[in-house]
């Protein structure tokens, strides 16, 4: 959102953090369907005429349409459709989660820069890993 090309059109850009992400108040319900109706809500709020989300972003904005909650454009980049689809690192993390609870997640909320390396623009890495490092591991698991 902050490359000039984009920024400075004559395009609104509006970015959402998922309720329980980077410090956020998790939601009561956190499932696929309530996440859609929140965001349906912020899109309808707000007037947006497309919607783009990643990773779980994405699966919320496949729920958005699919319920009616939205119905214009959609860009989905990295969604998962199924578990299979995942990476294998939150998978991994989610089996070692289902003996030792909270812990893999919590070493993982640790880690997540050096895990990030490469992956994140070199500019933005640091505040987006701060961000992340917010994550509340109970709230991840879950």
């Amino acid at each position: 959102m902050a490359e000039p090309a984009v920024s400075g059109g004559s395009i609104r850009l509006v970015g959402a953090t998922l309720p329980g992400f980077a410090g956020t108040e998790p939601p009561d319900d956190p499932i696929m369907e309530h996440y859609a109706k929140l965001a349906s809500e912020l899109a309808a709020d707000l007037g947006c005429d497309a919607v783009v989300g990643r990773s779980v972003g994405a699966n919320v904005a496949i729920e958005m349409a699919a319920s009616g909650g939205f119905s214009g454009p959609l860009a989905l980049l990295s969604p998962s459709f199924s578990r299979r689809d995942e990476s294998r690192f939150p998978r991994v993390l989610d089996r070692l989660g289902t003996v030792f609870g909270k812990l893999p997640f919590a070493a993982m909320v640790k880690i997540i820069g050096i895990a990030m390396k490469g992956s994140l623009p070199e500019d933005r890495h640091d505040a987006l890993v701060a961000d992340m490092k917010k994550n509340d591991p109970r709230f991840v698991r879950r």
